[in-house]
């Protein structure tokens, strides 16, 4: 009994160092052995409490002070040196994978919430809070946004909007309603297209809706460009009638007063007529959609935000 009560104290004297940053080599705490130090690794420790040797299997490395015996001296060297997790990087896994991964590194799930989403595949997660990246203590419950399933028909482009566009796009400015500029292009749609997300940019996050006849969804994108973030919001309601498409809409481009030269700040209505030429689209083939033109305009930010 004394023998180990002196090992025990021995231990909590080098653990004691070790926190003082003085040289040492703390005996092991990777229960485990999956190369960290985890609440998993307590969890085992805690399941084999009051074993002594022989261990029962399972519980040979719980016994982390080497006494013969699995107390309260093993659980506290495996939480002296539990890690404080980072969040880890979970978007576009399916809900079980992302929660496997939070257990993983010592958190856990927290709330989740659903909401349709165009880009990310129904089941697979959107978002994190905290996000990836940040440190958070052991157990922290980790939030997650899900992308929702939806019916197909009133996320997709119907049939009626397939085909090449020869579209005419007109920039105003949303204070005063004079014109700033005309724009004209074609564009290809294919039915199931996701609202034609290719006149944003590929980063952008979009929520909407469409049938056959009507189509809106609004998008936003995050970009640094030389240096400095960029905000994009696009919000556009599309109807069909037959062979041509209109619309109205708006972009709003913002970032920090840091970046002058890069950004001017704007807001631009915007409005759009659109005339099928022909009801075969090239790019239908494929797996994406082609598109010549960008509903974005500003001179400094064209290149920077394109896909």
């Amino acid at each position: 009994m004394r023998g180990r009560a002196l090992a025990a104290r021995a231990c909590l004297l080098l653990v004691s160092l070790c926190a003082l940053g003085a040289p040492c080599a703390l005996p092991p705490a990777d229960v485990d052995g999956d190369g960290s130090v985890t609440l998993a690794d307590l969890a085992i420790v805690q399941g084999c409490l009051g074993e002594a040797a022989p261990f029962s299997t399972g519980c040979e490395a719980a016994d982390v002070v080497a006494d013969g015996r699995i107390d309260v001296y093993d659980a506290s060297r495996v939480a002296s040196q539990l890690v404080t997790p980072a969040v880890p990087d979970v978007v576009g896994l399916s809900l079980a994978q992302a929660e496997t991964d939070l257990v993983a590194v010592g958190l856990r799930l927290g709330t989740v919430t659903e909401t349709p989403h165009l880009l990310v595949p129904s089941g697979a997660v959107i978002g994190a809070t905290p996000v990836a990246g940040t440190p958070a203590a052991a157990g922290t419950p980790i939030d997650l946004l899900v992308s929702a399933p939806v019916p197909s028909e009133t996320s997709v482009l119907g049939p009626g909007w397939q085909g090449t566009w020869a579209i005419s796009t007109l920039y105003l400015d949303p204070q005063t309603a004079a014109r700033r500029a005309i724009e004209t292009g074609t564009v290809e749609l294919c039915a199931g297209d996701p609202l034609g997300l290719s006149l944003v940019p590929a980063s952008a996050s979009c929520l909407g809706q469409a049938d056959d006849a009507a189509a809106s969804f609004t998008c936003t994108s995050s970009t640094t460009i030389l240096g400095c973030t960029v905000e994009l919001d696009v919000d556009f309601a599309l109807d069909r009638n037959g062979d041509t498409f209109s619309g109205t809409g708006g972009f709003s481009l913002g970032g920090p007063a840091s970046c002058p030269g890069v950004l001017d700040p704007d807001d631009e209505d915007v409005q759009i007529l659109a005339t099928r030429t022909t009801l075969a689209a090239p790019s239908c083939a494929g797996a994406t959609v082609a598109v010549s033109q960008k509903l974005v305009r500003h001179p400094r930010l064209m290149e920077g935000l394109r896909p």
